[in-house]
C-alpha cells in the first residue's frame, strides 16, 4: 500500500462517482422480464413531445405493479412523466372521458387525453402500449353499432346483449357509441368501425345508403348476423361477395366432446390470418349460419377467418356433412371488413367462454389497425416454480448457510492461530 499513488484512489473515486450517476443496467432474466417488447420501444420512439400519466387512486397497494410497468416505459423513453395521486378523479372529469371505476389512468399528450378504468389484473405492457398507440393517433376515433332495427345493444346487460362486449373495448380506451341512422342520417366522419350486430328488421334504402357510401370511402366494418337475419342486407351481401344463408349449423362432434346444445359449435382450428395467429383456444359461437363467399362488385379480397369440423351439417341435412365457414375477412387496400354468421359468441351469455374473448379482442384489435401492437414480441413465458433435486435442496439449505458459514469460522480462527504462533516466536 506505500507504493500506491493518490491518483489511483481518485480515479476509483471518479468512477464510482461517474457509475452513481450514470448508471449501466442489463436485463439477464431468462424471459426478459426487465425490458421492453421490440413493439414498445417502436411506439416510444414515436413520442415527440412529453407524456405525462396520471394515476388516481386511493388504493395504495396498487400502486407498485402499476409503476414498475411504467417504470420500463420511463427507462426506454425520458419524455413520460408519471405522477401517483392518492384520491379519486372528479366525478365532473371522469364523466368527460368516459370512465366510472376509482382506479383511473390518464394519459396527457399535446391537447389529447386518454383514460381507462385500470384492471389491475388485466394490467401489462401490452395494455400500456396501445394507451400510447392512440394517444398518438390525430383524431379521435369511434366505434359505432347501429340501432333502432333490433340490433344488439351495446349497454344491454342481458345474455343476449354486449355490456361486457363494451367494457372490455373501453377499458383499452376505446369510444364507443350507438346510433340510429334513421334519426341522425349520416354516418360520423370520425367513425373507425361501424357494426352492424344482429338486426331483426331491414334498414331503410336511405340507411342502406348510407352504409354503401360510408364503405365506397373505405370504412372498415363489422357486421354480425344470425340464421334468422331478415331480408333487405342483399345489396350489402352482393357487394361484399357473399351469401346470406338462412339455415343454423349442426355439429354433432362439438356435442359429444360436452356442449349443451347440437347446434353449438366448437372451433379449434383457424386458416392462417393475423387475427387468429398464435390463437390456441377453443372458440364456441352457438347458432351459427354458414357464409358462401362469391364475386364482389368492390374489388375486395376475401379470405376464411372461421371454419367449423367436417362433421356439421345444417339442420335438417343430417346426411350431407361438411366444413362451413362461418367468418370472413375482406380488404381492399387499408380498408378492412369481418363478416360473421354469429353474433352470440360476442354476447353477455359466451363473451367469457372458451377463448371467446381472446378472439373478440383480436378482432377488434385487427378492426382497428391495432394489430402491430396486438401480437407482439413477447417475451418468453418461463415456469416460475422451482422444482429441487436433493442435490440443490442440500446446497440451498445446508451447505450455504451452515457449512460454508462454518468453514469461514474456521479459515478466520486457522488463520489468527498461525499469527499468534509467529507472534510468540
Amino acid at each position: 500500500m506505500k507504493n500506491v499513488k493518490p491518483g489511483f484512489f481518485m480515479v476509483i473515486f471518479l468512477l464510482a462517482l461517474l457509475g452513481y450517476q450514470h448508471p449501466i443496467e442489463f436485463d439477464v432474466t431468462e424471459n426478459k422480464t426487465n425490458s421492453l417488447s421490440k413493439n414498445s420501444r417502436e411506439i416510444l420512439s414515436k413520442l415527440s413531445e412529453p407524456l405525462k400519466v396520471d394515476f388516481f387512486t386511493a388504493d395504495r397497494n396498487m400502486q407498485r405493479s402499476v409503476s414498475s410497468i411504467i417504470e420500463l416505459f420511463q427507462k426506454e423513453n425520458k419524455n413520460i412523466n408519471f405522477d401517483v395521486h392518492y384520491t379519486a378523479l372528479d366525478p365532473q372529469e371522469k364523466l368527460k372521458l368516459g370512465i366510472q371505476t376509482n382506479h383511473n389512468l390518464v394519459l396527457t399528450y399535446e391537447n389529447r387525453k386518454k383514460a381507462i378504468d385500470l384492471n389491475l389484473a388485466k394490467w401489462n405492457e401490452l395494455v400500456f402500449s396501445n394507451l400510447i398507440y392512440q394517444i398518438l393517433q390525430e383524431k379521435e376515433q369511434w366505434i359505432i353499432f347501429l340501432s333502432g332495427h333490433g340490433e344488439l345493444n351495446p349497454v344491454g346487460v342481458e345474455n343476449q346483449n354486449l355490456s361486457l362486449l363494451t367494457t372490455e373495448l373501453k377499458s383499452k380506451g376505446l369510444k364507443v357509441a350507438a346510433l340510429n341512422l334513421g334519426d341522425i342520417g349520416i354516418i360520423p366522419d370520425n367513425t373507425q368501425l361501424l357494426i352492424i350486430a344482429a338486426p331483426k328488421t331491414a334498414y331503410l334504402s336511405q340507411e342502406m345508403s348510407q352504409i354503401m357510401t360510408y364503405l365506397k370511402h373505405g370504412g372498415h366494418l363489422l357486421w354480425l348476423y344470425n340464421p334468422n337475419a331478415p331480408a333487405g342486407f342483399e345489396p350489402l351481401a352482393k357487394a361484399l361477395g357473399i351469401q346470406i344463408q338462412t339455415k343454423t349449423i349442426i355439429d354433432p362432434k362439438s356435442h359429444q366432446m360436452g356442449t349443451p346444445h347440437p347446434a353449438m359449435t366448437i372451433i379449434n382450428r383457424y386458416p392462417a390470418h393475423p387475427i387468429t395467429e398464435t390463437l390456441e383456444s377453443l372458440t364456441v359461437f352457438p347458432f351459427a349460419a354458414p357464409i358462401i363467399a362469391t364475386e364482389n362488385d368492390m374489388g375486395y379480397e376475401i379470405k376464411p377467418l372461421l371454419t367449423t369440423n367436417n362433421a356439421t351439417h345444417l339442420e335438417g341435412k343430417a346426411g350431407a356433412r361438411q366444413s362451413f365457414t362461418i367468418g370472413v375477412t375482406l380488404t381492399k387496400g387499408a380498408q378492412r371488413i369481418v363478416v360473421l354468421g354469429n353474433s352470440h359468441f360476442l354476447s353477455n351469455a359466451h363473451l367469457q367462454s372458451y377463448g371467446n374473448l381472446t378472439l373478440a379482442t383480436r378482432l377488434f384489435d385487427w378492426l382497428n389497425e391495432n394489430e402491430p401492437f396486438m401480437i407482439q414480441d413477447r417475451h418468453p413465458t418461463v415456469d416460475p416454480s422451482f422444482t429441487q433435486n436433493v442435490f440443490t435442496k442440500v446446497t440451498l439449505q445446508i451447505l450455504f448457510p451452515y457449512v460454508c458459514s462454518l468453514g469461514y469460522l474456521l479459515i478466520g480462527w486457522y488463520i489468527k492461530r498461525n499469527r499468534y504462533k509467529k507472534y510468540l516466536l
